[in-house]
């Protein structure tokens, strides 16, 4: 393995003002997102009210009924409303997917021929979901949409990167290929890594604290965190997405688990192995939500 060397830079802390300055310039989520969660909130909202206020935009719209009646959701019949989406698939799947392609949208596609493969970090960061919510099952969760929902927002900050500091991302990812973890490189050349720009951003976006918190810590959970156990399993979902080929070509150093993060989740390396091999499949039905994504 080749080995690349980091020299840290004066320049790191302007580029970290330029990042910044380009989070606090970011526009906000559309109203469509903050509704639907203050309604879901509400243990009394129905599958006719979030669908009225995911039908009041027409794009995002046909994007969700595009997904609902793919392979993917295998429904037996075709759906042509949102609310009907909302009675079959239930309130916080149907929010997962409104706010998968709403943070997707804010974001412009690759600009650079070199770098970051927005559609690979997509793939990664779906399979981290697909891992995330098995986990989760098997931790007993109350809910495993969130650790799904968590997952696929864990390495926004990526995004964040390679749009507003291209160049010195660059410089990380080609030291993450030398076998540097990825977060170490970011914080050399950055100023920061991935997990504490993705949480700027989505903490400004004012998401459920959850979400967050997992972008910050989906490396490292410790503490004594509410979000903790979703947190654990986006970590374990992150390692077994590596581990079972699903890794971003810059960054396929694996993780190594603690004993405290799998004993959090109820995994073992039977189970975990068991999750990676079913991995490809929950992948091939994902198929959709991929091109559901990327607006095809």
């Amino acid at each position: 393995m080749q080995e690349f060397v980091l020299r840290p830079t004066l320049e790191a802390s302007e580029t970290w003002e330029r990042i910044v300055v380009g989070i606090r310039r970011l526009p906000t989520l559309p109203s469509v997102v903050f509704e639907l969660q203050r309604v879901i909130q509400n243990v009394r909202s129905s599958a006719m009210e979030v669908g009225r206020i995911i039908s009041s935009d027409q794009v995002l719209t046909t994007r969700v009924l595009q997904l609902v009646n793919s392979a993917y959701h295998g429904l037996p019949r075709q759906v042509h409303s949102v609310t009907e989406a909302v009675t079959l698939l239930g309130l916080e799947q149907v929010k997962s997917m409104a706010l998968a392609l709403s943070v997707h949208d804010m974001f412009a596609t690759g600009r650079y021929a070199d770098g970051l493969d927005r559609a690979q970090l997509w793939r990664h960061s779906l399979a981290v979901a697909n891992c995330a919510r098995l986990v989760a099952k098997e931790a007993a969760l109350e809910d495993p949409e969130q650790a799904f929902t968590a997952g696929l927002l864990h390495d926004v900050g990526k995004v964040v990167f390679d749009q507003y500091a291209h160049a010195q991302f660059i410089e990380a990812l080609q030291a993450s290929a030398g076998g540097m973890p990825l977060h170490q490189a970011e914080a050399i050349v950055l100023g920061a890594p991935h997990t504490r720009v993705g949480q700027m951003v989505l903490s400004r976006w004012k998401l459920p604290e959850f979400i967050p918190y997992t972008a910050m810590h989906h490396h490292s959970p410790g503490g004594s965190s509410e979000h903790l156990p979703v947190c654990a399993c986006v970590t374990v979902g992150n390692a077994v997405a590596k581990w079972a080929g699903y890794a971003l070509p810059t960054d396929k150093v694996v993780p190594r688990l603690s004993k405290r993060i799998m004993q959090m989740v109820n995994m073992s390396q039977e189970k975990a192995s068991a999750i990676a091999e079913r991995l490809d499949e929950a992948m091939a039905e994902s198929a959709d939500f991929l091109q559901a994504l990327q607006g095809k």
